[in-house]
């Protein structure tokens, strides 16, 4: 008996085991030495998630507000959440393990779906040793090769460890599950295996945007690999049909308004990146062609089909980050980050291209040349065990500038906004509760106006002798009563600030720390919300950073606060006294989800030339407003889609169960 369950978990084992020994130290990491990790806004999230439970309707700390669900898709950050909460650990600590428990897992979820396509499981443990010790990215990518340098490092430990990318990482493990729970699915034609496929790839998409696309990748290579028949067009139906009820079980997460904020904002997060969009069809076009192309050779040639597949998936997969590495093009937004994708399916490719010449070997030649491979894979491994305590160093959070910033934030402006660009920005609501103008994911932003205030902000272009002048407008105009500002000698990682100058010369100084220093924005009000005439709105969203005349007017308006307060994080009631034309300004950007009451009436909300909202109100004396956001009819039909659709799969497996 013990034979017979040694036999199967034995591959698996050694893979898991290779990898705990790579990324044992991030276990017992609570923060990291790598302070301009993007990992610092996700362990903010989970914080959030933690103490707000109950309450992931609309999240009032980055971007002025943002829909919870444009914060980064959920899944990661709520094992997280689940594991700081049962262990009861700092969330950035429970950060650490779970990724790096995801980390050890994608070699053995790889594994498994090799041992589905090959029933080998030789050939599979032979795929999930290489994806463990060897990029290939780094033979083929110079930069990358340069970053690391070194031909043998783990680039996949490295990205999750400097510059944080958990989700990129767990998407990366349940990538194989889905595609491991579609094949089942497809061949055993039973209601369990449709809604275990559906529910891995809705947990790929509600993990990371690049899974998700990689995901579509695969599915997309693995669909034409088994297309040898007439009657494949089936498995293509039914394919889509789990890829829809997949997105119908995640759609209250990423409704189709998150999905639009992602597009728009990844136009120009990480680079320019519009001319991707306007060549995307050319390229999906061309690869589709080249795709079949490929696929009518090997189906002449009679290639095996985990061989079609692999082959299919590295084409596919690696023409992205590899024409912009070697030809300059980028075909998606960000292309280079799918290099972890691209050395996934290479180590499929490779391994199965090699099988079909191993199996023409006599089997004690393969014994001897395995046991020579594994033997001189040890030098990789340990190369990349020494990679790793390397760059696994823990420090004393308290000792740094960003959390500095943040206790000051937290102690002087408990509830009001604050700017604190840079590293700190990611890290402020890892450790308080405090607004800020900026945020951790500004693909989720839903103000259009936000890139290019904060663009003039931080450069003072084009601005001369009138720089402070421009960013107190823009700064009063979002509600921001103090900001952080970083000089040359800051120790904040990325200094964004091009003319600090500017700020020591006109705006009053609150707390230094060497070239650190907080400054009190001129003019600045506790509140969020204003009493004005309706003429002194901005009406046109502004052009760029020095288009300000309208938002002047509107803020040489600001003179009559109105009493603001939230009653939740996604509700908040203002007092004040009005006049029937006069309107009511909230400094909390726009959106269809939000609605407001007068008095207990419904009445007129709607968006500025700034991105946040108006009130119409038509009070007449005192009024007392209730503001509240729901998400709007797309979020309840969202809510609704997705409820039915789980109730829905539970009882299919139900009645199935008791049919058969």
């Amino acid at each position: 008996m013990l034979r017979r369950w040694f036999k199967p978990a034995a591959f698996p084992l050694l893979l898991l085991a290779i990898n705990l020994y790579i990324a044992k130290d991030l276990f017992f990491l609570e923060y990291s030495q790598f302070m301009g990790s993007i990992e610092a806004a996700y362990i903010a999230i989970s914080r959030y998630m933690i103490e707000n439970w109950r309450d992931l309707t609309w999240f009032p700390l980055w971007y002025g507000g943002i829909p919870f669900q444009n914060s980064y898709p959920p899944f990661l950050h709520a094992v997280v959440a689940l594991a700081a909460a049962l262990f009861r650990i700092s969330p950035a600590h429970a950060h650490h393990i779970v990724t790096a428990v995801f980390y050890c897992l994608g070699p053995v979820a790889l594994y498994a779906l090799a041992l589905r396509l090959t029933g080998s499981r030789w050939s599979s443990f032979w795929v999930g040793w290489i994806y463990s010790i060897i990029s290939p990215c780094l033979f083929l990518m110079p930069l990358a090769r340069m970053e690391m340098g070194d031909l043998f490092a783990p680039r996949r430990f490295h990205v999750l460890t400097v510059y944080g990318e958990g989700p990129h990482i767990t998407s990366l493990a349940l990538l194989p599950t889905a595609l491991l729970t579609l094949d089942l699915a497809l061949s055993k034609r039973t209601s369990i295996w449709y809604v275990a496929a559906a529910a891995s790839m809705a947990a790929v998409a509600l993990t990371n945007w690049l899974g998700a696309l990689a995901l579509t990748i695969a599915i997309l290579a693995y669909l034409l690999a088994r297309s040898d028949s007439l009657g494949a067009w089936k498995t293509w139906v039914t394919t889509c049909g789990l890829g829809a009820l997949a997105y119908a079980l995640a759609c209250c997460w990423i409704p189709p308004s998150t999905i639009r904020d992602i597009g728009y904002n990844a136009r120009s997060v990480g680079g320019d990146y519009q001319h991707a969009y306007e060549t995307l069809p050319l390229f999906v076009a061309a690869g589709i062609l080249a795709a079949a192309l490929l696929k009518y050779a090997m189906h002449r040639l009679k290639i095996p089909f985990a061989l079609q597949f692999s082959l299919l998936f590295a084409l596919l997969m690696g023409a992205i980050p590899l024409s912009v590495a070697w030809f300059k093009i980028a075909i998606v937004p960000q292309p280079e980050r799918y290099q972890l994708e691209m050395d996934l399916a290479l180590c499929l490719a490779a391994v199965f291209w090699l099988k079909a010449f191993a199996e023409k070997i006599p089997r004690r030649f393969q014994i001897f040349f395995a046991g020579a491979l594994i033997v001189l894979s040890l030098f990789p491994a340990r190369r990349d065990r020494r990679f790793a305590r390397r760059i696994v160093k823990p420090i004393n959070i308290s000792e740094t500038i960003e959390y500095k910033t943040a206790n000051w934030f937290d102690t002087h402006v408990p509830e009001g906004r604050v700017m604190a660009p840079g590293s700190s920005s990611f890290w402020l609501n890892a450790f308080t509760d405090t607004p800020q103008l900026d945020g951790g994911f500004s693909q989720g932003m839903v103000n259009r106006n936000h890139d290019s205030v904060t663009y003039q902000i931080l450069s003072a272009d084009g601005a001369g002798d009138r720089a402070a002048e421009i960013d107190t407008v823009w700064l009063r105009a979002y509600g921001v009563q103090a900001i952080a500002v970083g000089g040359p000698n800051s120790t904040e990682v990325y200094k964004p600030f091009q003319r600090p100058e500017v700020f020591a010369k006109a705006f009053p100084e609150a707390m230094r720390d060497g070239d650190d220093v907080i400054y009190w924005v001129p003019g600045r009000s506790t509140s969020l919300a204003y009493v004005l005439a309706r003429e002194s709105l901005v009406r046109d969203r502004p052009i760029h950073g020095l288009d300000i005349a309208q938002t002047e007017v509107y803020v040489e308006s600001l003179n009559t606060p109105a009493n603001f307060h939230w009653t939740s994080r996604h509700s908040a009631e203002i007092e004040a006294t009005l006049r029937p034309e006069q309107v009511v300004s909230v400094q909390i950007t726009y959106h269809p989800g939000w609605r407001a009451t007068a008095n207990g009436k419904s009445c007129r909300l709607f968006g500025d030339g700034l991105g946040q909202i108006v009130i119409e109100p038509h009070c007449d004396g005192a009024c007392k407003l209730e503001l509240i956001y729901d998400g709007g009819l797309e979020m309840r039909a969202a809510k609704i889609v997705s409820a039915a659709s789980w109730l829905g799969c539970i009882g299919w497996i139900l009645f199935y169960r008791r049919k058969h």
